[in-house]
């Protein structure tokens, strides 16, 4: 398996907001999600402390992306799109949860 480039996970992610048809790889998937939790956090830390409100842009740019990057990793890891509702229940147990199952590809390669 290649490495992956992190920037190019992170562009990749971004340039794929309104995608919901293709496949995420586990390790992007994973590269993605922190490097959103990290400047989410970031933000939340240095501007949104001082104002003390959350802007609607930054907070349509850590959802919408992060949301589309999930249901490619549900059709990645073969499950129902409607596991996706478990995201807005259980935010941090899905992120575990997505991070760690085998893709397809993966999975008919060791039953093969």
């Amino acid at each position: 398996m290649a490495p992956i480039n992190p920037w190019e996970s992170v562009k990749k992610g971004f340039m794929k907001t309104f995608n919901y048809q293709d496949k995420e790889g586990r390790a992007n998937y994973i590269v993605f999600v922190v490097f959103q939790a990290l400047w989410f956090f970031l933000y939340l830390l240095f501007y949104a402390s001082k104002t003390s409100e959350i802007g609607f842009i930054p907070l349509i740019l850590l959802i919408l992306p992060t949301l589309s990057c999930a249901v490619r990793r549900i059709n990645d890891a073969g499950y129902s799109k409607a596991i996706i509702v478990l995201l807005c229940v259980a935010p941090y147990i899905m992120l575990i949860f997505m991070a760690f199952p085998s893709s397809i590809k993966e999975k008919n390669q060791t039953s093969a």
